[in-house]
């Protein structure tokens, strides 16, 4: 086909202002047919409420929001398709078939839910790797009659026209060309290109596959004829393969090598920055000690937090390592999270941290183990330029700042730990809170120890609210532990405890049994998630961070990361911190290396890091004071006055709230909205301009409504009858028998809740047996209401019943809460009961109401027959 006369080139080829009038057309000739039907609705609904005469479709969306709608789905269609591992045809065939149905067609008027995976299902058919629509649409989730609709509506905004012109093959025929050329020693090629290694030719493989699948995602498939879109592409590769002249569009010869930045560590912020900008066709070289901790074959490092801050930031950085995050990452920002006395499980204060994400338009905050967000970095940064762009082994131990007599030219050269060197125009001391780049920037100093040791797990284990809840910080005096889902049925727990820097357990103790010490009279949500982790996974660190600085750059080095403001980890904010400052770093280099026209030795490297550090500074110091602050008050929350006193302690028993507790909760109350809000949302408006403001599907709320999310926040109640759980009363002891794991499994005589009342007493006749002797045959019984709450009943037994240490009448009824004691027939009693909740995941069947089983602890339980044991 002779393209640039074909009827193919008038049809779908157009000059940016005629493509913009187009869909301007599209937009309005949508609007027109919503308001028509809008009108005949208002006519149709003579008589009614005078408000549906009102209804039109007096739409306020603009074209640049439409645009932002479309590339989302274009985000999306992308993604759909990496995920199903469909043929890189089949994805450029899908991309341009929804751009050219929407260039005649609007949203407004076709749904792009509906035509995303319709133009995915033709794709398929016209690259002959067919897959039915039922199979494609049970793989993205949806229903098939709708795709199978929708394809001939597709194919008539398409003018029934399938004509193809893949960038990805032009590339194909264009390397292939390239490795016959070389093989052959062509006298052809510039002797550059000859001469360069293997591994730069598959670096230009990854970059001008990088730069092909940017530019599906604008309007280049539209504006540009198949030849022209090779020719955008050409700078790229030639600029990969060697440091020769390159070619720009506008024909003009630049002379110039690319930037080399080093990077010393391979930490999340290090491949951030490293994936920003291999993007902008920086030469990137990462240098990491120990590649294993990434890679995986270390020891497991457990999950990472990435808050919607660092999300769109990395949305803004690279759309597809972002999406691979949030695929791979367990959400919890669409749940409650929150504050919790640590001996009654009740709730201080929630948080909202979903609506201040979506109302900016940003992705809800994910969990992601640290492993697996490193590897989609890594991998990210291989595909650009290579599997050499990281060297293990590799550990920045110094550095020095050199200069050209003879051209004046500035570099820098590192020193690695086994005496090799590498040399480039930046280094960024991405290394952590032992930073050796940070020692040499600005003088040895250690870090600061916060004043307690950590200890960290992580759990087989669902909670009973897990649908509802994300995550929970329990509050004690001079300790304190944090829950967080992590999917998957696990749990990362973290139990902070002050004691002197460089402790160390007891002898002959297991970590296990120390942290029962600490914690083993707070409320089961944390004692059921100690004794539910294997002991070889109970991890012990101090925690420290150091003081806030302000020199991050000197020379031609700056610190990134941990390496400039490692904090400790009480708001989840420390890796996010970095990705916001490799965002920035990588913004800034952009800007700076185009200021000097693409010349690297003409870069103002002073005014880059003024404007890195101007630009971080702040944000990073301000909520490096906030993790300090949460340390101190999750630490010293005390419930009740008298606690913490010494000889003064037996106050606490009239449980007087403690003043602080009260003034403390009015006070984030009135100020958590705001703060979250700004630590969540407050990098946006540095954003807006790299990443489309708009929420993904995938982010709505799943288990509950909007209603629900607002009446969880302000009703504890709700929020338990809610909860996908069991309740129970059971009567737990460390077991009996030496062979059984005390520290992982109890010894428990129990019964579940239901509508039907069960009977407690003496009499072998009841549902729960009870063993104290002054126990009436018929003493009390419980159940619980079609509400989901839960009451006991005090019988005429003549001994009494107590709840909390409190008696209850006879013929008196009392609700229960999670956490509760009872005791019956004396006070205090032989045996004394708990109500417990339990996910119905968890629930086990060998609960006995007569005699004492052996009960292990989480996903242990399930589906397992408890042994009996000796009452």
């Amino acid at each position: 086909m002779n393209f640039p006369t074909s009827t193919h080139k008038r049809e779908w080829l157009f000059d940016p202002e005629t493509l913009n009038q187009k869909y301007a057309a599209a937009q309005q000739q949508a609007l027109e047919v919503l308001r028509a039907a809008s009108d005949d609705t208002a006519a149709a609904a003579d008589g009614a409420a005078p408000d549906a005469k009102k209804q039109r479709a007096d739409c306020p969306v603009s074209v640049a929001d439409e645009a932002a709608l479309k590339l989302f789905y274009q985000v999306k269609l992308k993604a759909i398709c990496e995920q199903l591992k469909m043929p890189s045809k089949v994805l450029h065939a899908a991309l341009l078939f929804f751009k050219r149905f929407y260039v005649a067609s609007s949203c407004l008027e076709h749904d792009p839910m509906r035509v995303m995976p319709t133009a995915i299902y033709l794709a398929c058919k016209v690259e002959e790797a067919y897959r039915s629509a039922e199979s494609l649409a049970k793989a993205i989730g949806i229903e098939a009659g709708p795709v199978l609709r929708f394809e001939v509506p597709l194919l008539q905004g398409l003018k029934f026209d399938l004509v193809l012109h893949s960038p990805y093959r032009a590339l194909a025929g264009l390397f292939k060309e390239l490795d016959e050329l070389r093989s052959q020693q062509s006298p052809l090629l510039d002797p550059q290109l000859l001469a360069a290694p293997p591994e730069a030719v598959d670096k230009a493989r990854g970059r001008a596959r990088a730069a092909a699948d940017s530019l599906l995602l604008t309007d280049a498939p539209l504006l540009h004829a198949p030849g022209s879109r090779s020719k955008i592409l050409l700078p790229k590769i030639a600029a990969a393969v060697a440091d020769a002249p390159v070619a720009s569009l506008n024909g003009k010869e630049q002379q110039h090598r690319p930037l080399r930045v080093i990077i010393a560590g391979a930490g999340i912020g290090g491949l951030v920055l490293a994936v920003a900008l291999l993007k902008q066709g920086v030469d990137v070289k990462v240098f990491e000690r120990d590649l294993t901790a990434i890679r995986g074959e270390g020891k497991y490092r457990g999950p990472i937090q990435v808050q919607s801050n660092a999300l769109a930031a990395l949305e803004a950085i690279d759309v597809d390592v972002c999406n691979e995050v949030l695929r791979q990452g367990c959400i919890t920002g669409d749940r409650i999270n929150g504050l919790c006395d640590g001996e009654t499980g009740d709730w201080y204060i929630k948080f909202d941290t979903y609506h201040p994400a979506v109302d900016k338009g940003l992705p809800v905050t994910r969990v992601i183990s640290r492993i697996t967000l490193q590897e989609i970095l890594a991998d990210a940064c291989e595909r650009v330029a290579g599997p050499n762009v990281i060297e293990n082994s590799s550990n920045v131990v110094a550095y020095e700042e050199l200069r050209d007599p003879a051209t004046g030219v500035e570099s820098i050269r590192v020193t690695l730990e086994d005496g090799r060197t590498a040399s480039g125009d930046l280094l960024i001391g991405a290394d952590g809170i032992w930073s050796k780049v940070r020692r040499e920037l600005v003088g040895s100093s250690a870090p600061v120890y916060s004043g307690y040791t950590c200890y960290t797990g992580i759990s087989d284990f669902t909670p009973p609210d897990l649908e509802i809840v994300g995550y929970r910080v329990f509050l004690g005096n001079g300790q304190y532990f944090v829950s967080s889902d992590v999917g998957g049925g696990k749990q990362q727990w973290y139990g902070f405890h002050k004691e002197p820097e460089n402790g160390s357990d007891p002898p002959g103790k297991s970590r296990k049994a120390r942290l029962l010490e600490i914690f083993g009279h707070w409320c089961s949500d944390v004692t059921d998630l100690i004794k539910a982790t294997p002991e070889a996974d109970i991890l012990r660190r101090d925690i420290s961070d150091r003081p806030p600085i302000f020199r991050w750059a000197k020379g031609r080095v700056a610190l990134l990361g941990d390496s400039a403001h490692a904090m400790q980890p009480n708001l989840g904010q420390g890796g996010c911190m970095a990705i916001e400052d490799a965002f920035q770093l990588g913004r800034d280099v952009a800007a700076a290396l185009s200021k000097a026209g693409g010349n690297p030795d003409a870069v103002d490297v002073r005014g880059l890091w003024s404007t890195y550090q101007s630009g971080r500074l702040v944000r990073a110091a301000a909520i490096h004071g906030m993790a300090r602050f949460a340390a101190i008050m999750a630490s010293t929350y005390k419930a009740y006055l008298g606690e913490g006193l010494g000889p003064l302690e037996w106050i606490k028993q009239f449980h007087i709230p403690h003043p602080g507790r009260v003034i403390g909760r009015l006070v984030l109350h009135a100020t958590m909205p705001g703060v979250l809000g700004w630590v969540l949302g407050g990098n946006n408006g540095h954003l807006e301009a790299a990443r489309p403001s708009a929420c993904r599907v995938e982010d709505r709320l799943k288990c509950f409504s909007e209603s629900d999310f607002a009446t969880f926040l302000h009703d504890d109640q709700q929020l338990l009858r809610a909860a996908h759980a069991r309740w129970m009363l059971l009567c737990e002891r460390e077991p009996t028998c030496d062979s059984v794991d005390a520290d992982s499994n109890s010894e428990a005589k129990g019964v579940y809740l239901g509508t039907s009342p069960c009977t407690l007493g003496s009499s072998t006749e009841a549902d729960l047996l009870l063993a104290d002797g002054a126990a009436a045959a018929q003493h009390a019984r419980a159940w619980r209401d079609d509400a989901g709450d839960c009451y006991i009943e005090a019988l005429a037994s003549g001994s009494g019943t107590w709840v909390n240490g409190k008696p209850l009448a006879p013929g008196h009824k009392q609700r229960l809460l999670p956490q509760d004691t009872l005791e019956f027939g004396a006070h205090p009693a032989s045996e004394v009961y708990r109500v417990k909740m339990q996910h119905v995941s968890l629930a086990t069947g060998g609960l006995n109401g007569h005699s004492y089983t052996v009960i292990p602890v989480g996903h242990q339980a399930k589906d397992m027959v408890p042994s009996p044991v000796a009452a």
